[in-house]
């Protein structure tokens, strides 16, 4: 549901000003690479500046980051590069939705009540993909009454 809701917006990820920037200690090739990429970076909801020898203040993030995940992201959008030859604009954006999405979901354990589950499956069902997440882990699964009573041990 998020990661549709992300993907909607087409030029830029909705982003939030930290009323505290977050500072990040770089490597010179990671520097190399936020410095080289600034507009890709603000495309996908980052507003990064350089400070100083090897650090960046991050002054602007998505909406559904948290404030502890800055970096973490950040860290994340960076391997990419560093791991891939030269990823796309389009892969880019791809991995920081999946993981912008990832991580604002309800986790588990979260209690909700029954209003809320039927509001987060309705929601789900609109969705264009709702049997998987971007990563493509199963959201739904469907049981046979079969399959059911083997799980309850009734065959």
């Amino acid at each position: 549901i998020l990661y549709e809701k992300l993907c909607s917006h087409s030029a830029r990820i909705p982003a939030q000003q930290l009323l505290l920037p977050v500072y990040a200690d770089l490597s010179e090739r990671e520097l190399e690479i936020v410095t080289r990429e600034s507009a890709l970076f603000a495309e996908l909801g980052f507003t990064i500046e350089p400070m100083g020898p090897n650090v960046v203040r991050v002054s602007e993030v998505p909406c559904d980051l948290g404030v502890e995940e800055v970096e973490t992201m950040l860290r994340e959008i960076l391997g990419a590069f560093l791991n891939y030859h030269q990823p796309t604009a389009a892969e880019l954006r791809h991995h920081a939705l999946q993981i912008a999405s990832c991580r604002g979901a309800i986790k588990a354990g979260l209690r909700l009540n029954m209003r809320q589950m039927q509001a987060l499956l309705d929601e789900l069902c609109l969705t264009s993909r709702p049997y998987a997440c971007p990563h493509g882990r199963p959201c739904m699964l469907q049981f046979t009454p079969q399959q059911i009573d083997k799980l309850f041990k009734r065959t």
